[in-house]
Parts: structure tokens; C-alpha cells; sequence
């Protein structure tokens, strides 16, 4: 659907009166100061006057540092949010070295960024248009990905992204801007050429609407055509995943039962599922795995067999990588492995709220479970550190016995009494290890403790 700029208003009203966004906690507009996302936040401001929306309206401006004008382009957009009476957070984010074009990184940065400063109940608004949407379709087709446009919504971390403008052109919102008197920013690095999509933007599309009139429109039905095939292959690949699943990890020799391309797709799922389960956005460009990885990772899982114990991570994505073990693909965050948690806390019998416990611990009595007389014993719960012994064996044995998987067992807290191991910490699929001398029988309550890895 596209129009003349004055039906902005009416289509944005429409819009936010939908499930997904009518029960908003809050509206925030990612506000780079250009024309687009101008018009975005003055529709908005107008909709708020208007009643329409009821919920606080907010702006985010993210300082990539990349321009001598970038505190320029800042300055402009605290000035327009104060017109507006509009909150406005600013950003300054460092562009990460690596691989991967310049424009790749910094989309990195700025979705990394919103994904920071967004909670439970946002909805935070980009201002993409359906020119973008033609960009971003043929920058992704020429590139190898397919005709795949961007989705005009999606979870980011707890929040909700919506990119409300997909139904209108570049012409539309100029329109408006000129007949509101929005001020903007041109960003000067817009007309470069070295850069995809203003080569794409400046030079390719014009002569592609000179040559083929009609193909444009041809382009946005074939977008929406792809957009509803995907659906249905997202829509089956998530129930074959779920097959797949136990515990937040992938079976490996369920997901080898389906055909090669199967395979692919639940593996995404996968990818998408542990991204929002470790509050990363895999989604970003340059973060979800190529088709060539995802067959590379298939390729090694089936080369080591379902009982390797082979640790090297077979596939590396922002923010975590997924690992193998015993037939299972885990997603192990980054976080996780450059962290170190080590509570060294003490206590006698059932520990308090003062007891300083990291709230991945939970203790509780059960009958039958866990270290027995407890209420007679003082405790101390320290990380493993190496060499210890539980009762008459090593640590590290019964830790290899309980199939822990190996890069959690130097993060497994055990517990201490009178300067000896009495006890390992149960887990997420595996139970709490105690010597034979100090476990609770049937008959009697024991005390357990069970740590959630922040993985």
C-alpha cells in the first residue's frame, strides 16, 4: 500500500491500534536526525496530541562517531525532540573492527544498541520506507541471500520492532516533511558511492526505472510473495526443531533425521531461538549464518559422530557460539565464557535472604534429596577451582561421569564443610552429586542446591 503524504497520520493511527501495539508501555523512535525518521517522530507527536496514542513517547539517537558532523547531527536531534516535547536518549557507540564492510559494523553497533536500551512493553519504531525495502531486497538477492525483503516486525530482545513506513515511498515522506515544515539532516556519506546501497540508490535504480517502469512494482509483489513463502518454511521449521529440543539444546541425532534441507532450516530456528534466549540479536546484519556455515556446521556435526566430545565451536555468531557434546548443540554465550562467578558465600543449615547467594542458585529441602542433617552444618559454596576431591573420587571424574558439559565444569560451584567437597551443584540435566556420607536417605529431608549456568 503506498499514498500521498498526508495519509501518513491516518495509516500510522491505524496502525497502532493493532494487538501487537495498542498495549504498549512505551513508543520509541530510533531518531537519526535524517528525513525519514523525522517524519516518523513528528507524525508520532502529532498522533500523541491527537489522542491517538496514549502510551510516553521517546526518542533513540545513535552516535556511530564515523562523520566530523556526527555531534552536529546529535545537537539537531535534541534540539527537534525538545520542539516536540519528546524525551530523547543519545548513544555513542564504538565500530568494532572485524570483518565485514564498514555500513555492516556500524548496523551491528546500532541494533546492539537498541537492543540495550529497549524493555518488556517497547515498541521501538524504525523509519524504513518501501524504497529501502526494494534496496535491501536486491542488496540480499545480489548478494546471494535471496529476494528477501526486511519484516515489517519482530521481537528485539523483550521488545517489539516495527517498522510502520514499509507501505509508503521516499516521496511520500518528503511530501510531508515539506508540507509540516519537518527540518532534518542530510547525512553527507549518502552520496558516496563506494557504499552498496547508495551505489544501488544513485546509479542501478534509476536506470532500472528508466528501462522497466513497471518493474518496481513487480519487485515489491515478488518481496511480498517471498515474504509469505518464508513464513510457511519458518512456520514448519519451528515445529520440526521443536522435535529436536530438550532443554535449550538440539538433538543431534534428531535433527540429522530430516533431509539435508530441513536440516538447514531447523538449524536457523535454532540460531533464532538461542539468540533470544541469551538476549542477543542474531538478526543484524552480518550475524545470522551464511547458507555455506550452516552446511559446513552440518557437515562437521556428521563427521564427529554423535558421542564426540569434540569441543572446538563449530559455528561462531555475535554474541555466542554454538557448541557440541555428547549428541547436543548448546548455544554458549560470550558473556558466559569471558565471565567468572565465584560466590564464596557461607552458611549453617537453610541459607537466608542475607545470605548472599547469586540469584542463578537456588536452595531448597527435599525429602529423599540432597545433604542430610543439614540444620547441623555450616556450609561454604565455592566455584571449582581444580584438584579438588568429593568423598573418595576426583571432582573432575565425577563431573565426567555426570556428563557436565566440559566448558561449565570449571564454573561448577561446589560445596564445602570442614575444608572438604560434600557435595556438586545440580544443574540443567544433571542432579546434585553427594557423598555417600553426607546424602539424605529416603526417609529424611535433605538440603539441595541447584545452579542455573548465566549462560
Amino acid at each position: 500500500m503506498t499514498g500521498h503524504g498526508d495519509d501518513l497520520t491516518v495509516d500510522l493511527a491505524r496502525l497502532l491500534r493493532r494487538p501487537e501495539t495498542a498495549d504498549a508501555d512505551r513508543f520509541l523512535v530510533a531518531l537519526s536526525g535524517g528525513v525519514d525518521s523525522s517524519v516518523l517522530l513528528h507524525v508520532l507527536a502529532t498522533l500523541r496530541q491527537t489522542g491517538d496514542i496514549t502510551a510516553p513517547l521517546a526518542a533513540l539517537h545513535v552516535n556511530h562517531g564515523l562523520s566530523d558532523s556526527a555531534d552536529l547531527w546529535q545537537q539537531h536531534c535534541s534540539e527537534a525532540c525538545a520542539a516536540l516535547e519528546v524525551a530523547l536518549t543519545c548513544v555513542r557507540v564504538q565500530i568494532a573492527a572485524g570483518d565485514g564492510g564498514l555500513e555492516a559494523r556500524a548496523r551491528q553497533a546500532r541494533y546492539a544498541a537498541f537492543a540495550r536500551h529497549v524493555g518488556q512493553g517497547d515498541v521501538l519504531m524504525l523509519a524504513h520506507h518501501l524504497d529501502d525495502q526494494i534496496e535491501t531486497g536486491l542488496l540480499r538477492l545480489f548478494r546471494g541471500g535471496g529476494l528477501q525483503g526486511m519484516p515489517a516486525s519482530r521481537r528485539l530482545g523483550a521488545a517489539v520492532l516495527l517498522r510502520p513506513l514499509l507501505g509508503h515511498h521516499r516521496h511520500d515522506l518528503l511530501d510531508y516533511a515539506m508540507r509540516h515544515n519537518v527540518s532534518w539532516i542530510e547525512d553527507e556519506s549518502n552520496l558516496d558511492l563506494v557504499h552498496d546501497r547508495n551505489y544501488l540508490r544513485h546509479t542501478v535504480m534509476p536506470g532500472i526505472a528508466e528501462r522497466w517502469p513497471g518493474l518496481t512494482r513487480r519487485l515489491i509483489a515478488s518481496l511480498e510473495r517471498h515474504h509469505e513463502a518464508r513464513s510457511i518454511v519458518e512456520s514448519v521449521a519451528t515445529s520440526d526443531m521443536r522435535d529436536c529440543l530438550t532443554q535449550e539444546t538440539l538433538a543431534v541425532d534428531g535433527l540429522q533425521g530430516f533431509e539435508p534441507l530441513r536440516q538447514r532450516e531447523i538449524l536457523r530456528r535454532f540460531v533464532v531461538l538461542t539468540s533470544g534466549r541469551l538476549g542477543d540479536d542474531t538478526r543484524v546484519a552480518g550475524t545470522q549464518p551464511s547458507n555455506a556455515a550452516v552446511d559446513e556446521f552440518l557437515r562437521q556435526l556428521a563427521s564427529k559422530g554423535r558421542d564426540s566430545t569434540d569441543l572446538r565451536p563449530v559455528m561462531t555468531l555475535s554474541g555466542f557460539d554454538l557448541m557440541t557434546y555428547r549428541g547436543r548443540v548448546h548455544g554458549v554465550s560470550h558473556r558466559f565464557q569471558a565471565s567468572a562467578e565465584d560466590p564464596a558465600v557461607g552458611f549453617v543449615g537453610v541459607p537466608g535472604a542475607d545470605a548472599g547467594l547469586p540469584p542463578t542458585f537456588a536452595v531448597t529441602v527435599a525429602q529423599g534429596l540432597g545433604i542430610r542433617d543439614f540444620n547441623e552444618i555450616s556450609f561454604s559454596i565455592v566455584v571449582r577451582r581444580g584438584g579438588e576431591r568429593v568423598g573418595s573420587k576426583s571432582v573432575k571424574r565425577v563431573l565426567a561421569e555426570m556428563a557436565i558439559p566440559p566448558w561449565l565444569r570449571s564454573r561448577i560451584p561446589l560445596v564445602y564443610t570442614d575444608d572438604q567437597v560434600v557435595a556438586i551443584a545440580g544443574g540443567p540435566g544433571w542432579p546434585m552429586y553427594v557423598t555417600p556420607k553426607h546424602a539424605a536417605n529416603p526417609r529424611e529431608p535433605g538440603l539441595h542446591l541447584n545452579w542455573t549456568p548465566p549462560l
